[in-house]
Order: structure tokens, then sequence, then C-alpha cells
């Protein structure tokens, strides 16, 4: 196979791995298997940016991988209950070997104060 080509079809597989990292989490968090999250698929250096696109949420931020297991275990998960995330609009860079991205989910749960149902769009 000429040199590009595998480049290229190496680009196509990072970027599907990426894309089922990012399923993969929602199975997680909705599972509740958040120290399997963490310590499988989140790097020392992880950080995590939730927030929901309209603004109706402050903020969650977290940066390694202790900050990120206590925001989903602590923060999450005493918020929510039932999650149910879907994940679109990926958009994925790769270059000289790092991979850079962002994308949309949707959250659907119940909130855990009220008991009523919620649906987030978290960028």
């Amino acid at each position: 196979m000429p040199e590009d080509l595998e480049a290229r079809l190496r680009a196509l597989e990072d970027r599907e791995a990426i894309r089922e990292l990012r399923a993969t989490y929602c199975f997680l968090v909705d599972d509740g298997r958040f120290d399997e999250l963490v310590d499988d698929w989140f790097t020392d250096d992880a950080r995590c940016d939730f927030r929901a696109a309209d603004g109706s949420i402050e903020p969650m931020l977290a940066q390694g991988r202790e900050e990120v297991r206590a925001l989903l275990s602590q923060g999450v998960a005493s918020l929510l209950r039932d999650m149910s995330h879907t994940v679109h609009n990926h958009r994925i860079s790769i270059e000289d070997g790092r991979a850079s991205g962002d994308c949309y989910f949707e959250l659907t749960a119940t909130d855990v104060a009220s008991g009523e149902d919620v649906v987030y769009d978290i960028a």
C-alpha cells in the first residue's frame, strides 16, 4: 500500500476509535460504571468540560483522573439518575500524531432532587 494511502487509512481508523471512545463513555456513565470509565479510558491529564449548549446548567469542569472521577461519581451521580446519553456532531482533528475534537451529548435523565425527567444538550 502506498504510504499516503496507509496514512489515510490510519486517520480513518483513528477517527473511528475516537467515535467508539465517545460511545463507550455514554454506556459506562449511563450504567454508573465511573471507576471503570476513568481507570480504563481517561489519561492522567484528562480534562472534562461539561456545559449545557443553552447555558441552562453551570459548567462542570475537572482536570486529571481523580477530579474526573469525583465529578462523575459524586457530582453527576448526586444530581441525576436513569441517565441515557446520545452523542452526535463529532468534530475530530488529527494532526502530527495528535487528535482533538468535540461533540454534543444529549442526556435524558431523572433529576434526583425533583424526580422530574430532564433533557440536557451538552456541548
